[in-house]
């Protein structure tokens, strides 16, 4: 039985509050008071101050009064608990000097004579070292939107951000996503300072990877495959038909908008090859020297596998409007011009014949033709040039 020690205690019999007693060891209790006590009970701590002569709680269990005036007292090793010097109320593992896990922490309405780093209730506000920290309501106001994210419309108030949640997709300005992160309206990523994106597009400023983590470009595409496979796709989603009309590629030198610097670029496009053909055709775009020209269509490749440099219709495997230089001529230090819808060749030329005997320079391996009635004189144009005789042979013009 345990020996009621209510006389040893320094306070009254009609005190209000917890008066707890720690079991120092087995018969020797030491006790102080938690919660409100009158005076001079709020200056006491832990001392010896009785013994109990059955051992009733294990060391260091915590032991409380039952009743008021004198009476019995009840212990418990389990909960409250005391670990290495720490108060645990609800957690057997406390950390700090008191640790509380419950549903709540109640503090009774009163302003302590000093406010001095005291956490006390002041008429349901809750008060740290003699400032408000809470009120018994509420410090912050709110109204909003059901599934939009809440955003401070001021210091103390809530308010409807412009961030939906669906399920698991989350919508930027509109309220039906329907993918993890749906943004309805421009965005721009990487800068620092406010940048608006395009209509409906997104601003990068720094590289973009696809396939990758690690690009080291404006944009890398990394795709492992052991058989073709297409890494990107331009659409024209209108399905426009119309002859020249088709989804492009645009490599521009410049980025000012002033009417010669705007006309820096060269293009890529696929366009329909007539008014709603099957047939797509390769486009490459460029411009002259002149910046104030628009660049407009220098080659093609048709569909059927023609190439066209000057036309947009090449009927053969290569249609060249203009001329042609071959060989040196072609480029480097003996570069020179065809003469007009012409051709010139540095080299030998074989037709029907891959080689030609040494010391000619043309070798045709089948029948010649040479139009022309050959009645005509010759002009000092066609001096050396060979011609067709009405004779039935041919002719070299040696003079006017």
């Amino acid at each position: 039985m345990v020996v009621p020690l209510r006389p040893f205690l320094p306070f009254g019999t009609a005190s209000r509050g917890l008066r707890v007693g720690r079991v120092l060891s087995v018969g020797v209790l030491a006790v102080a008071c938690l919660a409100l006590c009158p005076k001079p009970a709020f200056a006491v701590s832990w001392g010896r101050v009785g013994t109990i002569d059955s051992a009733t709680a294990t060391n260091d269990a915590l032991c409380w009064w039952n009743s008021t005036g004198a009476g019995t007292l009840e212990c418990s090793s389990t909960n409250p608990y005391i670990v290495g010097g720490f108060l645990g109320i609800g957690t057997a593992a406390p950390q700090n000097t008191l640790d509380v896990y419950g549903t709540g922490l109640h503090i009774g309405s009163g302003v302590p004579s000093a406010t001095l780093y005291n956490l006390y209730n002041n008429g349901g506000t809750l008060t740290w070292n003699g400032s408000p920290v809470a009120t018994g309501t509420s410090n912050v106001t709110a109204s909003g939107t059901a599934n939009y994210l809440p955003k401070f419309t001021g210091a103390t108030t809530l308010g409807t951000s412009v961030l939906y949640q669906s399920g698991s997709n989350v919508g930027i300005g509109t309220s039906s996503p329907g993918s993890a992160l749906q943004v309805a309206g421009s965005a721009a990523i990487g800068y620092a300072t406010s940048t608006t994106g395009p209509s409906n597009g997104l601003a990068v400023n720094g590289f973009s990877g696809f396939g990758t983590v690690s690009p080291n470009t404006q944009i890398e595409v990394n795709y492992t495959q052991n058989s073709l496979e297409w890494l990107a796709t331009l659409t024209d989603p209108a399905n426009n038909a119309s002859i020249g009309y088709g989804p492009g590629i645009k490599f521009k030198n410049s980025s000012y908008s002033n009417s010669n610097e705007s006309n820096k670029w060269f293009g890529i496009a696929g366009v329909a090859g007539a008014n709603w053909s099957a047939q797509t055709d390769l486009v490459f775009y460029g411009t002259s020297d002149s910046a104030s020209v628009a660049p407009s269509e220098i080659m093609r490749i048709t569909g059927g596998g023609n190439v066209g440099i000057g036309t947009t219709s090449p009927l053969s495997k290569l249609s060249i409007s203009g001329n042609l230089a071959l060989g040196s001529y072609g480029g480097g230090a003996t570069a020179a011009a065809a003469p007009s819808n012409g051709l010139i060749v540095s080299g030998n030329v074989g037709i029907g014949t891959t080689t030609t005997p040494t010391g000619v320079t043309a070798a045709v391996n089948g029948v010649v033709q040479v139009a022309g009635t050959g009645s005509e004189p010759c002009t000092t144009a066609q001096v050396g040039s060979m011609r067709y005789n009405p004779g039935g042979y041919f002719e070299i013009c040696t003079y006017p």
